[in-house]
C-alpha cells in the first residue's frame, strides 16, 4: 500500500512538472499570459503577443468650421516586415535600483538577431491600441503595447529579451 502512495505522488508530480510553464530547454522562460518574469527588481508581464502587416483604421475629425470629416489612417511596416506588437505589464519594485530602459529591451531569433522597439511608435494610438511609454521607466506600473519591425517570413523561434545591468530574463514568444 505504501509503494502504491509513493508511485502514485511521483507520477503526480511528473505530471504536474510537464503541464506547468517551464524553459523551452535554452534557459528561455515559455511565455505564459500574466506570468510575471523578474529582471533586476522590475516584474514584466507579457499579456500579448501578435504580428499584423499593416494597421488600418479611421476616426472622425472635426475641421475648422465644424464641418466632420472621415479620415482613414494607415501605418505598413518597411517592405518585407511585419509589427510585432508585444502588450506587456511593467512593475517597479523596492529592490529596482537601476532604470527599465528600452535600449536593453528586444525581440531576438534563436541566432540573437535583434530587433529594437520601433524608435516612434505614437502611430499606435491612432488605432486605439494602449501605448507603453517609450521613455526609461523608473517608478510605477506601466502597461501597453511597444511595438516592434520583425521580417515576414522569420522562420524558428523568437525570444522577448529584457537585459537590465547584469540581469537577463528571455521569453519565448514563438
Amino acid at each position: 500500500m505504501h509503494r502504491k502512495r509513493i508511485a502514485f505522488l511521483m507520477l503526480l508530480i511528473i505530471f504536474l512538472a510537464a503541464c506547468s510553464p517551464g524553459t523551452d530547454g535554452n534557459g528561455a522562460d515559455l511565455f505564459a499570459k500574466d506570468k510575471v518574469y523578474p529582471c533586476a527588481g522590475w516584474n514584466i508581464s507579457l499579456l500579448s503577443f501578435e504580428t499584423v502587416d499593416r494597421l488600418e483604421g479611421s476616426e472622425l475629425a472635426v475641421q475648422y468650421g465644424g464641418d466632420t470629416i472621415q479620415v482613414t489612417n494607415h501605418n505598413e511596416p518597411a517592405d518585407g516586415m511585419a509589427f510585432a506588437m508585444v502588450e506587456l505589464l511593467v512593475q517597479k519594485t523596492p529592490d529596482a535600483i537601476l532604470p527599465f530602459q528600452w535600449s536593453g529591451v528586444s525581440i531576438e531569433t534563436e541566432d540573437g538577431t535583434r530587433f529594437n522597439r520601433v524608435e516612434n511608435d505614437t502611430f499606435l494610438t491612432n488605432y486605439n491600441i494602449p501605448r507603453i511609454k517609450s521613455i526609461d521607466l523608473t517608478f510605477g506600473e506601466n502597461s501597453g503595447v511597444a511595438c516592434y519591425e520583425i521580417p515576414k517570413d522569420l522562420k524558428g523561434d523568437l525570444f522577448f529579451v529584457c537585459r537590465i545591468g547584469e540581469d537577463e530574463v528571455r521569453i519565448k514568444i514563438k
